[in-house]
């Protein structure tokens, strides 16, 4: 039996070539539609995913890949952010999920860097922000379903920004503000985005840093999450930027950070990760009777951008790199040919077998083909 090239390459590389899914997301009110980043081919792109097929159409080509990319919650156009060979330093584009050229949104504006795009749930609008010698910059993104989105400079401030994030219907937009211009401490403010006033701010005390999160799902629903350090630990708050009241999550002797990653679509229950020692662990928080449920997935570490809500369940990225579907409080079990081989002593490479003969779509998961 003769040895081909990739039984004679050292165990060590060929794990680092392993297909992996670095980040998934389904949109939100086209859940038939999802975007997936992956390196099939050796380099990581992005990629139309067909939920109820599991197939996954390349959308982008380029020979240094592309990382970053948010879904709009219709599922019609994907957000990426195309620096200049490497720099960094580029502009947002928007493509369409079904293939074809790419629209500049920010033609006008020089090169940036920025990686914190957000967009509105219900409303055809979205934010960035970044930083130059005048200061740092929050810009609002409007009319981004058209062929003309309109580019305005929100606010500029002389401290570090966080990610902004946008309310629903885009009417608010949440930002944490350095206290200090090394970032040590931060505050939370709320700017209205027609006017850029200030509408709302949360402080903390001097060693505490606050960061905004995620707004609930419904455009008229008022709150958001935060979190706050004050502990010593990551832990979440709930904020009804209306009404000015806030409120920790009833999370009893829960060790760990614990960070909220995405609401319900009835925005009555929250998806939250622990990450104790090393260990990332899904619970399920529902709000109105405050009771935590942790949800059955194998242990270890999934990542950071993947696990996200559906009517179905809760999806993450699992350890042998499948994207799993976990219904409520159980764990879909993987299918044979998605389980890694064993690891060798030596190798340790973790290459699943039949590669060329498994499904698209089995039980719930995604994996590459």
């Amino acid at each position: 039996m003769s040895l081909n090239e990739h039984d004679l390459e050292p165990p060590w590389k060929r794990r680092f070539r392993v297909d992996t899914i670095v980040s998934a997301r389904i949109a939100v009110r086209e859940p038939s539609r999802g975007l997936v980043v992956s390196n099939p081919t050796g380099v990581y792109q992005l990629h139309a995913w067909d939920v109820p097929t599991g197939r996954l159409s390349e959308l982008t080509h380029e020979s240094n890949g592309r990382l970053f990319a948010l879904l709009a919650p219709d599922g019609r156009h994907v957000y990426s952010f195309v620096d200049q060979e490497g720099s960094e330093r580029g502009h947002y584009v928007r493509l369409p999920w079904d293939g074809g050229p790419e629209i500049d949104l920010t033609p006008d504006l020089p090169p940036y860097t920025s990686l914190d795009l957000t967009l509105a749930g219900a409303s055809p609008r979205g934010c960035f922000s970044y930083a130059d010698a005048d200061g740092y910059h929050v810009y609002r993104l409007d009319q981004l379903d058209t062929d003309g989105p309109v580019v305005r400079d929100l606010t500029t401030r002389d401290r570090p920004l966080s990610r902004p994030t946008l309310s629903a219907d885009g009417a608010y937009l949440a930002v944490a503000v350095a206290q200090t211009p090394s970032r040590t401490y931060s505050s939370v403010v709320i700017l209205d985005t027609d006017t850029a006033e200030e509408v709302g701010r949360m402080d903390a005390d001097p060693h505490t840093s606050l960061q905004p999160i995620l707004f609930a799902p419904a455009p008229d629903d008022p709150r958001l999450l935060v979190t706050s350090n004050r502990s010593g630990w990551l832990r979440p708050l709930l904020w009804n930027i209306r009404r000015d009241v806030y409120q920790g999550l009833l999370l009893g002797e829960l060790e760990g950070d614990v960070v909220p990653l995405d609401w319900s679509s009835d925005g009555r229950e929250i998806l939250l990760r622990q990450w104790l020692r090393a260990e990332q662990q899904l619970y399920v928080y529902e709000i109105k009777p405050g009771r935590l449920r942790r949800l059955d997935h194998p242990s270890g570490s999934f990542g950071f951008s993947v696990s996200f809500f559906t009517d179905a369940g809760a999806y993450f990225s699992a350890p042998w790199r499948d994207l799993c579907l976990v219904e409520r409080c159980r764990v879909c079990p993987p299918p044979d040919w998605a389980r890694p081989q064993q690891w060798t002593a030596d190798a340790r490479c973790a290459e699943r077998r039949h590669r060329s003969a498994r499904p698209a779509l089995a039980f719930g998961h995604l994996s590459i083909v």
